[in-house]
């Protein structure tokens, strides 16, 4: 199957499945809240603490979460499939 054809493959499934369009949307809000939280907490860090080195730690808990939950949640999900 060709590139062209299943980008239109998946556009089409947007588009004509409701339920998938819905939850593509929400999910789309979903992460662009969380963007706007990230960065009102980088805003936050700077005005109170202007401390770089702040930011630079809140950004590793925020990744080393994912970093250390994403191994057993993937084997749960190998394993479910």
């Amino acid at each position: 199957m060709s590139e062209n054809m299943r980008e239109n493959a998946y556009y089409r499934l947007v588009r004509e499945n409701r339920t998938y369009r819905r939850f593509w949307i929400a999910a789309f809000i979903s992460k662009f809240g969380e963007w706007f939280n990230t960065i009102a907490l980088f805003l936050i860090i700077l005005e109170y603490t202007d401390s770089e080195l702040l930011l630079g730690i809140l950004m590793a808990v925020r990744m080393g979460c994912f970093a250390l939950m994403q191994p057993f949640f993937g084997l749960l999900a190998d394993r479910a499939n």
